[in-house]
């Protein structure tokens, strides 16, 4: 007698499945989509301020003022860091180059660590370890000093910054 009930309950256990199921079909299509998502590399802009980038001609042994100014015009936050190097066609000396950058917190100049690529680069970065927000409508421009010491070779030299994202 045990045995039929639990059998009964097994058959409108399943039969309430089959109902279940059958009430359950799919009535449409599935739709997909896969997007593949990209920098536009144009929503941060990077730009030496009118006046005050870097002239041409560098005499050694004088501090220039550089200002750069980063901007977000863009609609996304990011989380940066500015990325810099300086590379010259001759072989550069340690220490042959300085820059310094304005702190608003402590309203000081501080160093900013230049590390060697090789004989005729160097690169550095600028901003909290672990970046910095730039969110839509930052505009903010920073202050560095550079200079070229007298053991820099009288010679050309190129300079790139950008931003990456942390």
């Amino acid at each position: 007698m045990m045995g039929k009930k639990k059998l009964a309950a097994l058959a409108v256990v399943l039969i309430s499945a089959l109902v279940l199921t059958v009430y359950a079909l799919r009535v449409s299509n599935i739709l997909e989509v896969y997007w593949s998502v990209y920098e536009p590399q144009t929503n941060l802009v990077l730009s030496f301020v009118e006046g005050y980038g870097p002239p041409s001609s560098i005499p050694r042994g004088s501090w220039q003022d550089v200002r750069i100014r980063l901007q977000n015009v863009g609609q996304a936050t990011y989380k940066v860091r500015i990325y810099f190097k300086i590379w010259s066609t001759e072989v550069l000396p340690d220490g042959c180059i300085k820059i310094k950058y304005w702190e608003v917190l402590d309203n000081q100049w501080h160093d900013l660590p230049l590390s060697r690529v090789n004989q005729y680069t160097f690169e550095g970065w600028f901003g909290p370890a672990g970046g910095f927000d730039v969110p839509p409508g930052y505009d903010v421009t920073s202050y560095f000093l550079v200079l070229f010491e007298a053991n820099a070779p009288v010679a050309s030299y190129g300079f790139q910054a950008w931003a990456e994202q942390m």
